[in-house]
């Protein structure tokens, strides 16, 4: 509206200077003709009337100009000013665009990285659980995965046993945990969630229908998950915490739970199959190719260190006479008696196995050959007395006995001693064949002996042995 009436006053102003440069062009054009024909003073009056009456006018449209020139000069000002503000306004709020821009962006890829870090702890965990030598070591795995993944947890992995009759602890359990007590004659089913094969929560702030006695003592909120595989639940993972677990974190238990399930499935399955490939399936004692690997790994390992090693040779006698006369059930069990001896008469570190048929070999680390002679009567006199229900049947048995390195009175030089040292696959070759031999002078001179290697003369560096007890 303002722009309207300037420009209606502006119009007036020129339609007045319009109409005064007419009404002077038209006193002009009197004066001149009245000059022609009138008398020179005759218009003089009427110029000086209209120049009079004009001059209000011309001052009033003067003062008009000046004021619209005035109000011009304030709009154009104004209006700089305003954009101005306009510019600052626009570029306020670009600037403040930009920030908040920013702000989600750095907020975006914030929440992708917390979004991707889990699948990267999984690839991770995936790919480490292949590389996992035995079953223990998996265990450890997921345990730390699990504490690593999870703020303030505390993960234990329950192992059901072989027999499917025990439920144990195989990782480390935490200070002052309940669980020791809890899993004390705990059996499989004693866990909820290995009976039902699904998750169980305890203390999540809803009370449980049915408490689970291993879990439920534990402090915190508790999620136990089974280990299923194939439809079969092998153990379970416990995880505890002061804070209930999410749903985001819970299906993060389950992925990595389930990851971890079939890899420790088949470990177990290798373990026990490599336990069945290298034990005697009647005694329970090491097999003849178990035997083998021993003896080649102890003899290298005495070899290096020059401790003594002494090796026993046990056979049992008239063994065939006991499968022909009384059958090879009696047999068999003469031979798990036998075996159920071995392990109760040895040190913890001495190793025994069976050789093949009715002989038995035994390891004897850091031994000499007046204790292994010792240790060798010890274990004929056990086999001795070895009876089996509701039969007479009478156990005996001959042992030979062999040392490495071989003793000797006088040492040889150090020349002739590098030249007859045998290798350590040499000595492992060697020693079984002196402690048969013994065995087989024990044998043919009589039964339930206890026979040692046969001396060497004097003259090719050996000196004799001590003559023992037990042997002739």
């Amino acid at each position: 509206m303002r722009t309207l009436a300037r420009a209606a006053t502006s119009s007036l102003v020129m339609l007045g200077a319009a109409l005064a440069l007419m009404v002077a062009a038209a006193v002009a054009a009197i004066g001149i003709g009245g000059t022609r024909a009138a008398t020179p003073a005759g218009p003089a009056p009427a110029v000086s009337a209209l120049a009079a009456a004009y001059t209000p006018v011309s001052a009033h449209l003067s003062r008009l100009f000046q004021r619209e020139l005035a109000d011009a000069r304030t709009d154009h000002a104004g209006a700089d000013a305003g954009a101005v503000r306009a510019i600052g306004l626009i570029g306020g709020a670009a600037a403040l665009g930009l920030a908040l821009g920013a702000v989600f962006l750095i907020h975006g890829i914030r929440r992708i990285r917390a979004s991707l870090e889990p699948s990267q702890d999984q690839a991770e965990f995936a790919d480490t659980l292949q590389i996992a030598g035995d079953e223990d070591e998996a265990h450890g795995l997921l345990q730390r995965h699990l504490e690593r993944t999870l703020p303030a947890t505390s993960a234990v992995v329950l192992n059901r046993n072989n027999s499917a009759d025990r439920l144990k602890a195989v990782t480390p359990l935490p200070a002052g945990s309940p669980l020791p007590a809890t899993l004390r004659g705990a059996e499989p089913r004693s866990c909820l969630a290995v009976r039902s094969g699904r998750p169980h929560r305890e203390n999540d702030g809803r009370g449980a229908l049915l408490s689970c006695p291993v879990c439920a003592p534990v402090t915190g909120t508790s999620c136990c998950v089974p280990l299923t595989v194939g439809g079969e639940v092998i153990g379970s993972v416990l995880l505890s915490r002061p804070e209930p677990y999410s749903e985001a974190e819970e299906q993060r238990i389950r992925e990595s739970v389930g990851q971890a399930a079939p890899v420790l499935a088949n470990l177990r399955n290798l373990a026990v199959a490599e336990i069945r490939a290298a034990t005697d399936g009647l005694t329970g004692l090491p097999n003849q190719r178990a035997v083998t690997d021993a003896l080649q790994r102890t003899f290298a390992q005495a070899a290096t260190t020059q401790a003594p090693l002494s090796l026993l040779l046990l056979d049992l006698d008239h063994f065939k006479q006991v499968n022909d006369q009384r059958g090879h059930q009696v047999g068999d069990q003469v031979l798990a008696n036998v075996g159920a001896t071995l392990r109760n008469v040895l040190r913890a570190r001495d190793f025994a196995g069976r050789n093949g048929g009715e002989e038995f070999a035994v390891l004897l680390p850091d031994t000499s050959i007046t204790e292994a002679l010792e240790i060798a009567e010890r274990v004929r006199v056990a086999v001795a007395e070895i009876s089996l229900p509701g039969s007479d049947v009478s156990v005996t048995a001959s042992v030979g006995v062999a040392v490495f390195p071989r003793p000797r009175q006088h040492p040889r030089p150090a020349r002739a001693a590098r030249r007859r040292r045998p290798l350590p696959g040499q000595a492992a070759g060697q020693e079984p064949r002196r402690a048969g031999r013994s065995l087989a002078r024990a044998r043919r001179a009589r039964a339930r002996r206890v026979h040692r290697q046969r001396r060497r003369p004097a003259n090719r560096g050996f000196a004799p042995l001590t003559q023992g007890p037990h042997c002739p």
